[in-house]
């Protein structure tokens, strides 16, 4: 693999999806990783035109898609709901 791209709608990870997959699975040193972040819905949009751009400039250069999360943060005594009394 020489390329990896990640995407987060929300928060920029450190260290990054692309990072951890990297160093999980063990590819090459010189793979380029991407990561990006707080972009929203958008995010997988970008990162696969990301991925795309960056293939045509590599001749012979394989990426897999790129993977998309998402971070849902709740915070204790949120309000989630319309009756205000059952919620934290």
């Amino acid at each position: 693999m020489d390329i990896l791209v990640s995407a987060c709608s929300s928060v920029v990870l450190t260290p990054s999806l692309a990072a951890m997959v990297a160093n999980r699975f063990g590819l090459r040193p010189d793979a380029a990783t991407y990561a990006l972040g707080g972009h929203g819905c958008t995010g997988g949009v970008l990162a696969i035109d990301l991925a795309r751009r960056l293939m045509q400039a590599r001749a012979r250069a394989c990426a897999p898609p790129p993977a998309a999360h998402a971070m849902v943060f709740w915070t204790s005594g949120a309000h989630v709901g319309i009756d205000v009394s059952v919620d934290a």
